[in-house]
């Protein structure tokens, strides 16, 4: 079949799809070397460069109108980057068939205010949160909660657009609406689940990389990659299932869905849920030898998995950021590394260069393993 994949870094589901056997299009804000050879076409749009998101999203959009018109695609998968703008799932579907959730999901799930208040309904866990606006109420709630706290900016992935506040000196110029959380310490966490609008099934609980300083994350919050699975006492894995499920049948979610958390004692904390393929797909198919983009056209279906899945081993990805400004070494001479910009690409310091990735019996192992292949790689910067 033909499928088009549209997100900010499609990789993974490329090479997933790639495995189906399937004809691929993709248009990607990255235009990574592994992607271009796995595909038909691979059109590149750097929407999160231009001054305004919004006009960038909307030459997405004409992209797409002129793929129409020579290729008729069967269907369209969406990765990150647009979860922030269920207009853009409204239009694309206006398009092309879309397998996964849809504009009004992604709206709802993505609403602060409808999010949170379902939380406190069920009880689940999550930071203590306030929905502002303006630097004065950020500083009133920077009095009142007391630091360290996370600022969230409306627009935003990967990390972006969230700022860790400790003093006024670090509350941003503020515009509209912005949401402000008390700081949980505890283990970065995601989990991956199917869905088929009623009910969930948890595919894998992930460690994630956030801010990760060998890296070279250019921010506190930064996305770095993931490790999968993470193992979790039976208690918390039962709360993540019941979390899922809640979410799912709740806001209407289809396919392969995901949730960042903060897991405090046991305990997780949840930050937000992504309604689309997550970043951990790559991780996650080594580590359970699967293939989750089929998944998730089965879940489309109503189709969730009978058993559960068991990890074969570990399987790590991290996103080496340049730690200065320079040129992109020939990545193809380093056979553990994914998402592959081109070489003597010029880099700015903390844009990213590359992912390494890693599997292993071990967990520690792969997680030592990362670091080296991470260090090869930045110094050849």
């Amino acid at each position: 079949m033909k499928v088009l994949v549209v997100g900010y870094n499609v990789r993974g589901v490329v090479e997933s799809l790639k495995n189906l056997n399937h004809e691929i299009y993709c248009v990607t804000y990255w235009k990574d070397l592994d992607v271009v050879d796995k595909t038909v076409k691979t059109i590149k749009i750097p929407w999160f460069q231009l001054e305004d998101i919004k006009t960038g999203i909307k030459r997405c959009l004409q992209e797409l109108r002129k793929l129409k018109e020579t290729e008729e695609i069967d269907f369209c998968l969406v990765t990150s980057g647009f979860d922030d703008f269920p207009f853009f799932w409204k239009e694309i579907s206006k398009i092309f068939p879309l397998k996964g959730n849809g504009a009004d999901s992604v709206r709802n799930v993505r609403n602060w205010r409808k999010f949170f208040s379902f939380l406190e309904e069920r009880g689940i866990n999550f930071p203590e949160t306030e929905i502002v606006k303006g630097y004065d109420e950020v500083l009133n709630i920077l009095n009142e909660m007391k630091p360290p706290l996370v600022l969230k900016a409306p627009f935003g992935s990967g990390g972006k657009g969230k700022k860790l506040i400790l003093t006024e000196d670090d509350i941003p110029a503020v515009k509209g609406e912005v949401l402000v959380q008390k700081y949980v310490e505890g283990v970065d966490a995601s989990a991956s689940f199917l869905s088929n609008r009623e009910e969930a099934f948890l595919v894998s609980i992930n460690r994630q990389l956030i801010g990760e300083k060998w890296l070279n994350s250019p921010g506190d919050f930064t996305f770095c990659g993931n490790i999968s699975p993470y193992k979790v006492k039976p208690e918390t894995k039962k709360q993540i299932e019941v979390i899922v499920d809640a979410l799912t049948n709740e806001f209407s979610l289809v396919g392969s869905n995901g949730i960042d958390f903060i897991l405090k004692k046991g305990i997780p904390y949840l930050v937000e849920v992504n309604p689309r393929f997550q970043g951990s797909i790559g991780c996650i198919e080594r580590a359970y030898e699967i293939n989750l983009t089929q998944l998730h056209l089965q879940a489309c279906n109503g189709e969730l998995p009978k058993k559960k899945f068991k990890a074969k081993k570990f399987s790590g990805r991290g996103v080496v950021f340049s730690p200065r400004k320079g040129k992109v070494p020939n990545l193809k001479l380093y056979s553990f590394v994914k998402d592959l910009s081109p070489p003597n690409t010029e880099v700015k310091k903390g844009e990213p260069v590359c992912s390494v990735v890693d599997t292993h019996k071990n967990y520690l192992k792969v997680f030592q393993n990362l670091k080296r292949k991470a260090k090869r790689i930045t110094e050849a910067i």
